[in-house]
């Protein structure tokens, strides 16, 4: 056969030529004309971001710099979204340490409403935000960060993050300490949400792991033996709007007939979203709100999540943490138009590797590898409610399962 005789003599070429060749070619890469200027030539023909490979470079030696210190870090302080913080914050924390080679025992991570169990496994030590502020304390000192700073994201160390850094290192007894601060991370993926970089770029920085989450018992206690966790909230895309409304009062209202439903909505106000609130008519839907504190409301939402059948919620924030919890997620906008793209393929690619334990789905047998037992992530333009109802209409409307029960 022509083909095969043609690459067997390919081969054979490449056999002989590899070896001659592999010395010149060590030394190559290692000369500063390859690394400034071949390096970054390439990347940007491929990519069309070669422009960034410098700054790239920066920033990861700032993060060397800091992890070989052999200083205390402190880590955050963490006041923004939930969804930032577990979909690109701890992976990227995980990507770290692992990278650098940091013993655990020296981070010091700051965030607040008691997601300590979000960071099992990098965190030597977890201090909370709200053990130093109240809730009006907390919102005016972050409305005025907000403001001073232009916005939620972490682009700068603000005058709040210094003095919640001040009551950590007096708390902790610090005199010296590295400080790694969220602002690397958007220095660092800034880059692939203006899409100047492909997604196998945050791919290749962070380290997804499923959370491993420790139920208490007083928790458990209360909660029905099978249910599904909801938590809708108005964002931008994810409008109050009175349509919205009906449809969450129509989807709990379908859940609710075949399932007990527990709620997660909160009575905190330390943002901008306001979370939907049921009007405790039908005795199947339960509220948790009774079940936090400020204190610790981000652990028992993850706590009742994990020991949920599903998660029905507002795309962002918690339908990304209930796949991490190893709990079927279905998350649902309303504004298509309304929220960068890539944070969505970003969490599809987070289930799939959480589900195959790579980024792809095809395996080394090139078999589709979907374990029935793993989570899965699914986002839904809320309109559609009317035709997913339709198309999964039985004639015995109690035979739907939306998790096989363990």
């Amino acid at each position: 056969m022509p083909y095969s005789k043609k690459s067997s003599v390919k081969i054979k070429i490449k056999n002989v030529l590899r070896p001659l060749l592999s010395p010149f070619a060590h030394r190559i890469r290692r000369t500063s004309i390859f690394k400034k200027h071949l390096i970054p030539w390439l990347i940007h023909a491929e990519t069309g971001c070669g422009e960034q490979y410098s700054e790239i470079q920066d920033l990861k030696k700032k993060l060397k710099s800091i992890a070989h210190s052999g200083k205390p870090i402190i880590v955050g302080p963490w006041l923004s979204e939930v969804g930032f913080e577990v979909l690109y914050w701890i992976p990227l924390l995980r990507w770290i340490a692992d990278t650098f080679g940091i013993d655990t025992n020296r981070l010091y991570v700051v965030s607040r409403g008691g997601c300590n169990q979000w960071y099992a496994g990098i965190c030597g030590t977890y201090t909370d935000i709200f053990e130093f502020f109240s809730e009006s304390e907390f919102k005016e000192k972050n409305e005025q960060r907000i403001s001073d700073t232009g916005g939620q994201k972490h682009l700068f160390v603000s005058k709040f993050d210094k003095e919640i850094i001040a009551r950590v290192t007096e708390k902790h007894s610090l005199s010296e300490y590295e400080l790694l601060h969220p602002l690397y991370m958007y220095e660092l993926f800034r880059f692939f949400w203006r899409r100047r970089l492909p997604i196998s770029f945050i791919e290749k920085h962070v380290s997804f792991q499923r959370f491993k989450i420790q139920s208490a018992q007083d928790i458990l206690s209360r909660l029905p033996e099978k249910y599904i966790a909801v938590k809708f909230y108005f964002s931008a895309c994810f409008p109050d709007t009175p349509d919205n409304r009906t449809a969450i009062k129509h989807l709990l209202r379908h859940l609710s007939r075949n399932c007990d439903v527990v709620m997660l909505s909160t009575t905190f106000s330390i943002d901008d979203h306001d979370d939907f609130h049921s009007d405790g008519s039908n005795h199947r839907i339960i509220s948790a709100a009774d079940m936090m504190s400020l204190r610790d409301n981000l652990d028992v939402q993850t706590q009742i999540i994990a020991n949920a059948q599903a998660f029905f919620g507002t795309y962002g924030g918690f339908s990304y943490v209930a796949p991490l919890c190893g709990v079927p997620s279905f998350a649902f906008y309303s504004r298509l138009d309304l929220f960068v793209h890539g944070h969505l393929d970003v969490a599809y690619r987070m289930s799939r590797f959480l589900k195959c334990g790579h980024f792809d789905k095809i395996n080394k047998t090139g078999t589709y590898n979907q374990p029935p037992d793993k989570p899965e992530f699914t986002a839904f333009d809320i309109h559609n409610l009317p035709l997913l109802e339709t198309i999964f209409k039985s004639e015995n409307k109690d035979d739907i399962t939306l998790r096989s029960a363990s």
